[in-house]
């Protein structure tokens, strides 16, 4: 059950989303969480759904964990030929050097859960700059319910 939340089958991946954006502002006061969200995910197969969470989820947890963060933005999109699934993910933290830091186990399965949904994932920060982690996830037809 773990594995896959309910919360995807039962709300959606928007709604799933918004609820996860809302419980890391409750929990996380010192940062502000906020979620936008264009187009419509009814379509998308319950595979590429978990996937985008799960990929939210670790990234708002190294927003938590690392960034000291005072404000921290996802947004969700599907283009609008229904092609790909965009997922940015950015803060006004302390950002980091992605030339002398060593990537976390959580970095790598993010770049593994998008290279496995033969996705694009990019991480521009720096030191003191924040970060933005940008996210294509194709919709193949395969993806589709």
């Amino acid at each position: 059950r773990r594995l896959r939340p309910e919360v995807i089958d039962t709300l959606g991946l928007r709604d799933a989303v918004d609820e996860m954006v809302r419980q890391y502002d409750t929990l996380h006061p010192q940062c502000r969480f906020a979620l936008e969200a264009t187009g419509d995910f009814s379509g998308l197969s319950g595979e590429l759904a978990l996937t985008a969470y799960r990929l939210i989820q670790e990234a708002l947890s190294n927003v938590v964990k690392h960034s000291a963060a005072t404000v921290s933005l996802v947004r969700l999109a599907m283009s609008e030929d229904e092609e790909v699934l965009r997922i940015d993910v950015t803060d006004n933290g302390k950002g980091f050097d992605p030339h002398t830091t060593e990537s976390g186990i959580g970095l790598i399965g993010m770049r593994e859960r998008v290279h496995g949904a033969g996705g694009r994932l990019e991480i521009n920060t720096g030191d003191k700059a924040g970060t933005s982690i940008a996210i294509q996830l194709p919709i193949g037809e395969d993806l589709r319910e």
